[in-house]
């Protein structure tokens, strides 16, 4: 039977993080998205840090050794958040949600390549659905001559995938959970974010940033924060709680609304027959691959359940 509890706070939690991104992202044209990325660690280590020392939770030291082996992850994590920090600045969201289904497709060739893992028919199928209503939906951008945007989005595609098939990996070869991850994650990441608001102009854009003291920005940005250390707790929730499955078809629902509540509150989609059609391809696509999963069919999805389920934040 399903829990709805864990069930409706992932989709809320999921939904609300993408709206608040966007918000703080793109509405208020707000320069540094490394440094979203690095408050976000920030909350994530501290917010570890005290539930560990107060005894409600039970993380893993940050040995040298468990560092050294969650290094690829915490590298790859890093690219899979900038990168996709940077991608929902330069797209609006019904064109971001559309696109990142093409994650599945990144994930299926790296495993492919890594892992000799193969899938079968109806899964490509799926798959062709998905990666075809992201290039229907993305066409009049890319042939338009703003194809920045579409660009970020393949390259978090593809930092998405490699994050997964790590976390595949660890998860296989070692007992860390996932608030171990998360906070192996934090101690190594930040100070690397750090590092990247150095070297890059996001630090001098920082000072000359206009909107700090505006309430609605402080609670987009706020929100942010927040809300992206919970998504990994209700995923991990949701997932216990009830199955992958759920938590598939509940990222589905939760891109629904998304892009509704997203057509009423944000201007910048161009509403066209290639980008509407794609995005319904898209969706079409999805929802296949999850009908896949609730009618059990094991072997059209393999391996590709645990993973997909964490490919669309």
């Amino acid at each position: 039977m399903v829990q709805y509890l864990p069930a409706l706070l992932y989709m809320g939690v999921a939904g609300g993080l993408l709206l608040f991104n966007k918000a703080a992202l793109s509405s208020f044209d707000f320069p540094a998205p490394t440094f979203v990325v690095l408050c976000q660690q920030a909350f994530c280590f501290l917010l570890c840090s005290f539930l560990s020392g107060g005894g409600y939770l039970s993380i893993k030291r940050p040995t040298v050794a468990n560092l050294r082996t969650t290094a690829p992850l915490a590298i790859s994590f890093v690219a899979y958040l900038v990168t996709g920090m940077i991608a929902l600045q330069k797209v609006n969201v019904p064109m971001y949600t559309s696109l990142r289904r093409t994650t599945v497709m990144f994930v299926l060739v790296l495993d492919f390549i890594l892992e000799k893992k193969h899938e079968s028919k109806t899964v490509v199928l799926a798959v062709a659905l998905q990666v075809l209503g992201g290039f229907i939906a993305g066409f009049n951008d890319l042939v338009g001559g703003s194809a920045e945007g579409i660009f970020w989005i393949f390259v978090y595609n593809s930092c998405t995938a490699l994050y997964l098939i790590f976390i595949s990996r660890l998860r296989r070869s070692t007992e860390f959970s996932s608030f171990d991850l998360l906070y192996f994650n934090s101690v190594i990441c930040s100070p690397c974010l750090v590092l990247i608001l150095f070297l890059t102009p996001e630090l001098s854009a920082l000072e000359q940033f206009d909107h700090w003291s505006e309430p609605m920005f402080f609670f987009s940005f706020f929100s942010s924060v927040v809300l992206a250390f919970f998504l990994n707790i209700t995923i991990f929730w949701n997932t216990s709680a009830n199955s992958p499955l759920t938590q598939q078809v509940c990222g589905q629902l939760k891109d629904v609304f998304s892009v509704l509540i997203s057509l009423m509150i944000f201007n910048d989609y161009s509403h066209s027959i290639l980008n509407n059609t794609g995005v319904v391809v898209g969706f079409l696509g999805s929802f296949y691959y999850a009908y896949l999963k609730v009618a059990g069919n094991k072997d059209a999805v393999g391996e590709t359940e645990t993973k997909n389920k964490l490919s669309n934040p």
